[in-house]
């Protein structure tokens, strides 16, 4: 069980350094992913494989150490899967920067195109995707199918089968503890410059991990080291992944540059003291 404790941690763990150490070229031209989905499959199966030749004698307590296992390798999964949405989603958020620049300046976004295309006031022109950009819609598509294929391999159903059989009877249904976090938005530094005038007016936007909008900070005009200097409440029964996003207002369109973006894990297990955290986040 213990071995199990330490995957968790180092799975994750291993997750961000696997995302940051990857070019997102594919392996080969019959592999399309790259190499950080490559490994983490591996590494998941050597798990898998690992337990499984255990032979472990007692079905329950095997089915405990599998659901165990299963739990570490869902986070795993889903946290790579958002690094790469996200990193999909910055890399479109670039490449329509580009393209807006190269139109001399408009700013319309893609809905505006859209409807311009529609209304035949402008020729649609195709959207020229980055290679890395597909790489990491492969990345997920890959981590999909591995997974299904894990499930059968694990017999996900006889293991939830077992322990249903042998749960203890439970009188009422019980709650899920809500836990709540403070969060304090104080300050950013370094900026890129944005706007004409070489200065930015920035704000920030924290999602979760599904791209709901949790908070809005204030603007704060022409400064590339603003200080907004905002508390937030924020509400969850788990772990949860929140994404802060600089975004670079534009007085004039409704298109905001995005100016940078970064992660924090709100765990209840790593908080559990009650006592505040300072982070340095880069963008």
């Amino acid at each position: 069980m213990k071995w199990l404790e330490i995957t968790d941690a180092q799975t994750i763990s291993w997750v961000e350094r696997a995302v940051r150490g990857d070019t997102f070229k594919p392996e080969n031209d019959e592999l399309k992913q790259s190499s950080s989905a490559m490994d983490l499959f591996q590494f998941i199966s050597q798990a898998v494989d690992f337990l499984q030749k255990l032979e472990w004698p007692d079905p329950v307590q095997n089915a405990k150490f599998a659901t165990r296992l299963a739990g570490t390798i869902d986070k795993a999964i889903g946290q790579y899967c958002m690094m790469m949405e996200h990193g999909f989603s910055d890399e479109m958020a670039l490449q329509e920067e580009m393209t807006n620049k190269k139109s001399g300046g408009a700013q319309e976004g893609w809905m505006g195109r859209i409807r311009g295309a529609i209304s035949g006031d402008e020729k649609p022109e195709p959207f020229q995707f980055r290679p890395q950009s597909l790489v990491r819609l492969n990345n997920i598509q890959f981590c999909l199918l591995k997974l299904d294929a894990l499930q059968n391999n694990i017999n996900v159903d006889a293991l939830a089968a077992i322990l249903e059989r042998h749960a203890p009877p439970t009188s009422k249904r019980e709650e899920k503890q809500m836990y709540i976090f403070t969060i304090k938005i104080v300050s950013a530094e370094d900026l890129k410059p944005c706007d004409v005038n070489g200065l930015s007016d920035p704000y920030v936007v924290l999602t979760n991990e599904h791209g709901k909008r949790i908070a809005k900070t204030r603007t704060i005009w022409g400064d590339l080291n603003p200080r907004w200097e905002e508390t937030f409440d924020v509400s969850t029964t788990g772990s949860l992944w929140l994404a802060a996003t600089v975004w670079d207002r534009d007085k004039l369109v409704k298109n905001h540059d995005l100016c940078g973006r970064c992660y924090v894990k709100l765990d209840p297990n790593y908080f559990g003291d009650y006592l505040p955290r300072v982070f340095r986040l880069p963008l």
